[in-house]
């Protein structure tokens, strides 16, 4: 048997003196790990310090004194946790040892690869061949299938010796890492798609995934880190026909035209309009069943002469369709995303004395190399042109009186679809000058000069919310078009000389039941709204002139807020017809080129009916979806297989989790896993300061007042870690400061 004599060759009476040198060891390891911050850290480490320290206490401890009252109980668990560990250990030198011999016979097989090759080629096969062979067996994704053919193709040199000299496996991987370092040029960056998409709103979406359904190999290109566009912030609804009868299509079309015409003469496109109608029961069914999104009872926005307009139940309209799309569009094997993509150029051929798009050149990020790719149809889904107001821009050329209003719009919404149109394909634009002012951006009182405000949803105003003037004076309908609410704000705006445009919305307590509740507490938790009693409600509107008009609350509290007009949509853009093809400026269609959602000119007149925005991006961005060329690729319309690795998440404190408090160091923890949100506050669709606030807390309950709880997941955001609550364990330090007595 074992004789820890031998072990130890002292005399006994020596044992004491080296118990005691083991003891202070021990307790100055202890120390050390009562530094760990992670709680099961430190006690995996304790419970095995634990177990080395009961195996000398049995090795020191004379035979006379060692009787079994002389081990605790959790001595002994400690000591078979130990034992099993290293164990386990001795039998992963064994597995190590066989992976290394393996790893040599693979090299030996490389060695012997030219033979194989050789074989290939004395077959009456080239080495091109024999690479091909190799990328149609390997399971690539489509983006690398094509890196690879293409330098197989263009017969790079380097490719194919790799194929000649690794088996498949080997050459695969090889030689993508070797593509994906070298320095591009602009031959070996022409790669070819079906459908290039340019813009990841609801109409980018919509277009990418209708197209992807018939087969198309789709590039879906967006310049922010994450798809969603100004769509995400969409909040009131999407409206539909709620019936096939014609009254009900009549009704529909008659707001939509009214609104377009605004009482300043005739819609100049109602054809446009006709189609938005026509097609929103099919569409906004399609997008119910193809998105995933249930969309709840109708209610009834301002302008509208019935309830039409639908969203869901459980999150804001906008976030939920398009977190939803980005899942759709990220799973699809037939459709790559790339984000941080800016348009430079479109590929124009005029060589047959008719334009014909060809493909689009882009930059990614901060890299200034040009990347072209060839399509047979290229889709500008790219926005307005509503937040840049600098010298030289779209709304300084077009509007320059509204240079001053702040804006509901997100700092992407540049006109560059716009501008690249005109520049590269002639195209035509119609209605420029008509940009939408919304009557209700929220004035943040922690911020009130911000130029970006959040959307007050026109839902507010819906359930009954009335708008103020600095009298406590009702002075409009506020179910009225958004083009008369805010004519009305600012003449009275005038007439009282206030140059701030302030004013106050405030709504009975009781709407908060109805279907605007969620808006009503996501709004109060950023404290734009306030709860308030009647005195207070009086104190911040200036008055009491409204308790006439406004009924009254059950429970006699109100909301309140202060609102201001807003930039929040351009009606003018690219001239399309009904099909979404974009016209020249004569009026011809220009091949290869299409148009949907805000980028398009004229579907909304001088005014856009609320509700009607997503309806124009889903109605327009299917519609080009289903019409657009597709040579059909049987092998690609199922969805992408996402690789299978086990995830590595680690335990986070709340004090790690506080120490990522910043927007550029930013970590929130959300039903238990937490998520690295750095630089995306100045993306988020609700405003900067809703993600700001939660850095390095747990958000959960602010979160899931506003959005369903799959919407991060969605959205493309993996958890970087479990949230661990920080809770000191007493007993388990007590224990290991009795073993280190006892030692």
């Amino acid at each position: 048997g074992f004789d820890e004599d031998s072990l130890f060759p002292v005399d006994r009476a020596d044992r004491r003196q080296l118990a005691e040198q083991f003891k202070s060891v021990f307790q100055n390891i202890t120390a050390l790990t009562n530094c760990v911050r992670c709680r099961r850290c430190r006690l995996h480490s304790k419970v095995t310090l634990l177990g080395l320290g009961t195996t000398l206490k049995i090795l020191l401890t004379p035979d006379v004194s060692l009787l079994p009252s002389a081990l605790s109980r959790d001595e002994i668990v400690a000591l078979v946790n130990t034992v099993h560990k290293f164990s386990h250990g001795l039998m992963e030198v064994g597995r190590l040892t066989n992976l290394y011999l393996e790893d040599q016979r693979k090299l030996v097989a490389r060695v012997a690869r030219p033979a194989a090759a050789a074989a290939f080629s004395n077959s009456g096969a080239s080495v091109m061949e024999l690479a091909l062979s190799y990328v149609a067996e390997l399971p690539l994704s489509q983006a690398d299938e094509d890196l690879l053919v293409d330098a197989i193709v263009d017969k790079d040199e380097s490719v194919l010796s790799l194929a000649a000299s690794f088996p498949a496996e080997a050459f695969g991987r090889h030689a993508l890492r070797y593509l994906k370092s070298k320095p591009r040029t602009a031959k070996d960056t022409r790669r070819s798609y079906d459908v290039v998409v340019v813009g990841g709103g609801l109409a980018g979406m919509s277009a990418a995934i209708a197209s992807a359904d018939r087969g198309a190999r789709v590039l879906l290109l967006d310049k922010s880190k994450h798809l969603g566009g100004n769509s995400a912030k969409a909040s009131s609804g999407i409206n539909m026909r709620m019936d096939a009868t014609e009254e009900c299509y009549d009704s529909f079309l008659n707001d939509t035209v009214r609104s377009c015409e605004s009482g300043l003469g005739p819609c100049e496109h109602p054809e446009l309009a006709n189609v938005l109608v026509n097609d929103s029961r099919e569409t906004v069914h399609w997008v119910e069943q193809r998105f995933g999104v249930p969309l709840s009872a109708p209610v009834k926005l301002g302008g509208h002469s019935r309830p039409r307009t639908v969203r869901p139940q459980g999150g804001i309209i906008g976030a939920e369709l398009t977190a939803a799309g980005s899942k759709i569009a990220h799973k699809m094997s037939n459709i790559d995303v790339v984000n941080n993509a800016q348009l430079v150029g479109l590929i124009v051929d005029h060589s047959t004395g008719h334009k014909t798009v060809e493909g689009v050149r882009y930059t990614i990020g901060n890299n200034e190399e040009t990347i072209e790719v060839l399509s047979s149809s290229v889709v500008l889904a790219t926005g307005g042109f509503g937040f840049d107001v600098s010298s030289g821009s779209l709304m300084a050329e077009y509007r320059p009186d509204l240079l001053d209003f702040p804006t509901t719009l997100g700092p992407h919404t540049t006109g560059d679809g716009i501008r690249v149109a005109v520049r590269d394909a002639d195209a035509g634009l119609r209605d420029m000058d008509q940009v939408q002012l919304h009557p209700t951006g929220f004035i943040d009182p922690k911020d009130p000069g911000a130029r970006t405000k959040v959307l007050a949803a026109e839902i507010l105003r819906g359930v009954g919310g009335v708008l103020l003037d600095q009298n406590g004076q009702r002075f409009c309908d506020e179910l009225g078009t958004r083009k008369y609410v805010t004519a009305k704000m600012l003449e009275r705006a005038d007439e009282t000389g206030d140059a701030s445009r302030a004013f106050s919305i405030l709504l009975p307590y009781d709407a908060i039941n109805g279907p605007a509740k969620r808006h009503i507490t996501m709004y109060s938790s950023r404290g734009l709204l306030q709860e308030v009693d009647f005195r207070g409600a009086v104190k911040f509107v200036g008055g009491d002139a409204w308790k006439e008009s406004v009924p009254a609350s059950s429970n006699g509290r109100y909301f309140v807020g202060k609102v201001t007009p807003v930039i929040h949509y351009t009606m003018g853009g690219i001239s399309i017809d009904t099909n979404g093809h974009v016209l020249d400026t004569a009026s011809n269609v220009i091949d290869g080129l299409w148009a949907a959602g805000e980028v398009a000119g004229g579907v909304h007149g001088r005014n856009r009916l609320g509700g009607n925005s997503l309806l124009e991006c889903a109605v327009f961005g299917k519609r080009i979806g289903d019409r657009l060329p597709v040579e059909g690729h049987s092998d690609l319309d199922q969805p992408r297989q996402p690789e299978q690795r086990a995830p590595t998440r680690k335990s986070v404190g709340l004090v790690e989790l506080a120490g990522h408090n910043s927007p550029s160091d930013c970590w929130i923890a959300l039903y238990g896993s937490v998520y690295d949100f750095s630089d995306y506050s100045s993306e988020h669709p609700g405003g900067s300061s809703a993600i700001e606030e939660g850095c390095g807390k747990d958000a959960t309950e602010t979160f899931k007042q506003v959005h369903t709880a799959s919407l991060v997941g969605d959205m493309g955001f993996e958890p970087i870690g479990v949230l661990e609550e920080e809770e000191e364990s007493a007993s388990v330090d007590a224990k290991h400061r009795r073993a280190d007595d006892e030692l």
